[in-house]
């Protein structure tokens, strides 16, 4: 159980990066939109 609360940790900081730093601006809402990436999928 240990590994796999290390390995959700993990994926998680991976998603925060890569919705935060890598995806691209949306051109109509900017970096707001870029709050949708985390928003959205923590409802499950």
């Amino acid at each position: 159980m240990r590994a796999l609360g290390w390995l959700a940790a993990l994926g998680l900081a991976a998603g925060l990066v890569m919705g935060f730093g890598v995806a691209p601006r949306e051109l109509t809402q900017g970096n707001v939109q870029r709050i949708m990436y985390v928003h959205v999928p923590s409802v499950w």
